[in-house]
């Protein structure tokens, strides 16, 4: 019974994980050049470097998004050829972006948007000092406002974090698995199915299994 019970468990819990689904990335490490728009103020610039794209901001703007750099741009229209192809942002949907970079300290604001649905949402944080590459997770869980089928961009507005930072890698992930993203540019696609699965498995496992993990279970399971 004890074992049947792990398993079950571990099963669910897996489940629910895989409902998250990567939905945009770029790998700056792999990448040769910068092609993508840095605003410039106060002399900032954006170039590859061995490690991953390095933004360096002299000196402090005069507000957050003074330099904005666009750090991730999924090309080209969902809806050009395919009026019903999903978003690649749905309306409601939750979703988080992941940048694993070095930086100094500061505050930092993020931006996570598409162009030509002029529809964006930034958070902005204080973050420590970060001498080795760490993870940034940025929560965009929400609900997002409005279906959007044009290039996701994330922006790193860094008006409040001069000097050197290392971006190696970024990625946009939906937390409900949904379908945004497969055909856009190095996003990977995901399948609705998962996220459905990973609803139903959470209910089981609060319903039916939850309950046992209490002192009264837990003696009921080793008895």
């Amino acid at each position: 019974m004890k074992k049947l019970f792990t398993l079950v468990a571990m099963a669910l819990m897996a489940v629910g994980a895989n409902a998250q689904k990567v939905i945009a990335e770029i790998d700056w490490s792999t990448q040769e050049a910068f092609n993508n728009w840095c605003s410039g103020e106060n002399g900032s610039t954006a170039v590859v470097g061995a490690e991953g794209l390095e933004i360096n901001v002299p000196a402090a703007g005069d507000n957050y998004w003074n330099p904005q750099t666009v750090v991730l741009n999924v090309e080209g229209e969902k809806v050009a050829d395919n009026p019903d192809a999903p978003a690649f942002l749905a309306e409601d949907g939750q979703y988080k972006v992941v940048i694993t970079a070095k930086h100094p300290a500061g505050h930092l604001q993020v931006n996570l948007g598409t162009w030509d649905d002029g529809v964006s949402l930034q958070k902005d944080f204080d973050v420590a000092e970060a001498t080795d590459f760490e993870d940034i997770e940025v929560d965009f869980s929400e609900g997002w406002p409005a279906d959007c089928f044009s290039n996701i961009h994330v922006l790193w507005q860094s008006g409040a974090l001069p000097g050197l930072s290392v971006l190696k890698k970024i990625q946009v992930i939906d937390l409900n698995g949904g379908e945004g993203g497969e055909e856009g540019g190095e996003g990977e696609g995901g399948e609705g199915g998962s996220a459905i699965v990973g609803v139903l498995a959470q209910r089981v496992w609060r319903s039916m299994f939850l309950p046992l993990v209490t002192t009264t279970g837990i003696l009921r399971l080793l008895s």
